[in-house]
């Protein structure tokens, strides 16, 4: 008998880009697109002060290139 062996999980990214809802002092005004550690993201997501960045606000903000169309 044959066993399969399941891979080990992925480790989480140390960072997460968020975009900021509201102005915070340390990281910036509202509407700018950072990367924090996953402890503070979760702060933040959890206070409704940042979400997480998707694809079209990181190519905005320049922190990744736009896919072609």
């Amino acid at each position: 008998m044959t066993v399969k062996r399941r891979r080990a999980p992925q480790p989480a990214a140390e960072t997460l880009p968020l975009v900021l809802l509201t102005d915070v002092e340390d990281l910036g005004p509202r509407g700018a697109v950072v990367e924090v550690d996953l402890d503070r993201a979760s702060e933040l997501e959890t206070a409704s002060s940042a979400r997480r960045a998707t694809d079209l606000d990181l190519s905005i903000a320049g922190k990744r290139p736009a896919k072609p169309s």
